[in-house]
């Protein structure tokens, strides 16, 4: 290999190195797509890429979305070039895609067989005795509930699994955007309006307190897929985001998303708010609070 080619590699490297992605393995630079671990991915994760061809480079993460473009000082890049990169990107994101489809696949059909095998929930779990509510349909194995997470048309995909200390976890390698946890089931051939939320025991207080059919997108990112889900499934409904006061947290991220997610689908935001100096983010720290849905 030439000084040149071996200070680009270097470069290239290092350019990488400084967004965060760093593969262990050697780079090679023949124009192909190559998948590497990057920190913060699950084990056995490759989503970190990168295509490099000595003087021009691609690369990012699947996970992040994030993608970045080097070239060596001084190096013309001819078009037939630019259109192999971005063929070889566009090749490798199809393949991710398929990827991640096939574990949503394996993770659903694992999530069937689960619920199906789990018992209904013991009332005094911790948790549900904790955040002072019903048990709603959860199921449970050992003293994990299990929270189901499904589509619009009604297909299990996953769980979130909460621990008896109140610690949070989805299966690894499943879907999770667009999914929700129903509360109210049995009035959903009657509603004329229902509630999107966050977490599931904030849900499972708007429910106890309004009795209106309420969707769980499990945190708040998810809030906007779920309520164009919602409006597609439900066109006549009204929607109410009730989002989390995230008050302490810069940009407030909760009611944040919670306008975007309405102004997406024609909805209204309500929000809980608490007196200063008193703890709180969710509706089902409002409930315990004492708020009746006034």
């Amino acid at each position: 290999m030439s000084m040149h080619a071996a200070n680009n590699m270097q470069n290239f490297e290092e350019a990488m190195r400084f967004q965060g992605l760093v593969c262990k393995e050697p780079i090679v630079a023949d124009g192909k797509v190559h998948r590497f671990h990057v920190s913060g991915d699950k084990p056995g994760k490759n989503n970190g890429w990168y295509v490099f061809y000595g003087e021009v480079g691609v690369y990012g993460s699947w996970r992040t979305g994030e993608k970045f473009t080097w070239y060596s000082k001084g190096s013309r890049v001819s078009d037939q070039i630019r259109e192999h990169l971005k063929a070889q990107i566009d090749k490798a994101r199809s393949d991710y895609k398929v990827d991640r489809y096939k574990d949503h696949i394996t993770v659903a059909e694992l999530s069937q067989r689960k619920w199906f095998s789990a018992s209904p929930v013991n009332p005094q779990h911790p948790y549900l005795t904790t955040k002072q509510v019903g048990t709603h349909n959860l199921r449970q194995i050992k003293n994990h509930l299990l929270v189901p997470l499904m589509d619009f048309h009604g297909m299990l995909w996953n769980f979130q699994t909460i621990y008896a200390n109140g610690e949070k976890r989805f299966e690894s390698g499943g879907r999770v955007s667009g999914l929700y946890c129903p509360i109210g089931l049995d009035t959903m051939n009657s509603f004329s309006r229902l509630v999107i939320c966050e977490g599931w025991a904030t849900g499972a207080s708007l429910h106890e307190v309004l009795g209106d059919f309420v969707l769980c997108a499990m945190n708040a990112g998810n809030l906007v897929k779920v309520a164009q889900g919602a409006r597609e499934r439900f066109p006549d409904a009204k929607i109410i985001i009730a989002a989390d006061n995230d008050r302490h947290t810069p940009g407030n991220p909760g009611l944040t998303q919670a306008l975007k997610a309405a102004q997406q689908v024609d909805a209204t935001v309500m929000m809980p708010k608490f007196p200063e100096g008193v703890d709180g983010t969710d509706y089902n720290d409002a409930v315990k609070l004492g708020w009746k849905g006034e």
